[in-house]
């Protein structure tokens, strides 16, 4: 929340920038009905499908990381952009299709939410918001437990997106932090000064 209007923007384009840079190196098989395996910089059970991507995100709130440029632009490179909404409190979220233009609404927590159309399919990638990280995948997020319960929901279709946090990277938690029972762990995160791993 003390971030300059200028330094906020600066850091947002950037961590963009290194969102899209790794998306870009990301190797595609010619062979159009068949799954391929990533590059070593994808975490191993990974793999994605070699046409448009659905990517998971989330519509900027307070000072989070303002992404709507990327999403204009990864939209525009044909990938599928889906929003989260809060369908029934204390539940897994639902996701459904974005596109620029769209409207939105005012959701719970005063959050802009997509019109609940047509429900999305289960994304590939994920851009999740949240406070802070810890050096072992560790998210902390606002305590509502809607990402946890959506993540867990997912695990329990056999389904299991990368998953990316979106967050500054002065944010890291202390080295003491301890996860609760129910935290589900990401498997990286995107910053302004770089895109990396657990």
């Amino acid at each position: 929340m003390q971030l300059s209007e200028v330094a906020y923007q600066a850091r947002s384009k950037a961590l963009s920038e290194h969102f899209m840079g790794w998306l870009n190196s990301l190797e595609y098989e010619t062979q159009a009905q068949h799954d391929f395996d990533a590059l070593k910089i994808l975490p191993a059970r990974h793999k994605i499908r070699r046409q448009g991507l659905v990517i998971a995100a989330y519509w900027p709130f307070r000072q989070e990381p303002d992404i709507r440029a990327l999403l204009d632009e990864l939209y525009a490179m044909g990938h599928e952009i889906v929003l989260p909404k809060i369908v029934e409190k204390n539940a897994a979220l639902q996701f459904f299709y974005w596109d620029p233009g769209a409207p939105l609404v005012t959701g719970h927590f005063g959050i802009l939410e997509p019109e609940a159309k047509e429900i999305a399919n289960t994304p590939d990638i994920v851009l999740l918001p949240m406070l802070g990280y810890g050096e072992q995948g560790e998210r902390l997020g606002y305590g509502g437990g809607y990402y946890d319960r959506t993540i867990a929901a997912w695990e329990a279709q056999e389904q299991s997106p990368i998953l990316l946090g979106a967050v500054w990277s002065d944010a890291r938690l202390p080295s003491d932090y301890e996860a609760l029972a129910h935290d589900k762990p990401l498997d990286g995160i995107v910053t302004e000064r770089e895109l990396r791993f657990f």
